[in-house]
């Protein structure tokens, strides 16, 4: 009998272009989408990047080259909801680079940066991939549908759909501070939908807007607003509109 979780499993690896991938390579990715934020795009070839991405920055290298900048793989994996290792790479972020990774990761979790770095390794570099090159592909497949700032100790989170016809993303499971919540962003034609819901924790403050064209219309929860900008409380589930 096949049990909801290995159903569960066997979409997102099917999704994420997995299912022909060595036994040991599914595992750790199940593992990582058990535990993060799952994220699916309208195209194939993308949620399969994302995919390869998240295991790579999840085996990031026990001591980076000089000069690298981990601020992009700290908020790559904040993103994917894999906050230990986030918190880990933050620790070790050497200055000057170091305020500012830290105050990403206070942005998105709303508290200060606890654990124990990532400490380098005997054998030098863990295998694991170019994480660098991981969290660009992070940053490009989600920031071309949607834009994310996070303010967790204000319990806010500024959301700019950026989505053009035909495209779309799925966020489940992202964590802002002590929330969890599902979004959701589509194109289609002149109409652009935003979703959300809490699913987990106290409500948060969503602030939406659209980027590019000023909208026609635009509507929360099929109530017209006067302006663009649209800002609510996620409490439950949300649908906003834009017109174009």
């Amino acid at each position: 009998m096949t049990t909801p979780w290995a159903r569960w499993a066997a979409e997102r690896l099917a999704e994420a272009g997995f299912t022909e991938a060595p036994a040991g390579e599914r595992e750790a990715l199940l593992a990582l989408l058990a535990a993060g934020t799952i994220v699916t795009t309208d195209h194939p070839d993308d949620t399969r990047a994302l995919a390869r991405a998240r295991l790579a920055l999840a085996a990031l290298p026990a001591r980076p080259p000089e000069g690298r900048d981990e601020g992009g793989a700290v908020a790559a994996l904040l993103l994917l909801g894999h906050r230990d290792l986030a918190a880990r790479l933050t620790l070790r972020a050497a200055a000057p680079d170091g305020g500012a990774v830290e105050a990403a990761f206070r942005a998105w979790t709303g508290g200060p940066v606890t654990g124990r770095p990532m400490a380098g390794a005997a054998g030098g570099e863990r295998e694991g991939g170019d994480a660098e090159g991981a969290a660009a592909t992070v940053a490009r497949v989600v920031g071309e549908r949607v834009a994310l700032a996070p303010r967790a100790d204000r319990d806010e989170l500024e959301v700019e759909v950026r989505a053009t016809p035909g495209r779309w993303l799925r966020l489940e499971r992202l964590r802002v501070g002590a929330t969890t919540l599902d979004l959701a962003v589509r194109a289609r034609g002149e109409v652009v939908t935003l979703g959300a819901a809490r699913r987990a924790g106290p409500p948060i403050q969503l602030v939406a807007r659209l980027a590019g064209a000023p909208a026609t219309l635009v509507e929360a929860d099929e109530v017209a607003l006067p302006g663009p900008d649209v800002r609510l409380e996620l409490r439950a589930e949300h649908e906003v509109r834009w017109y174009r």
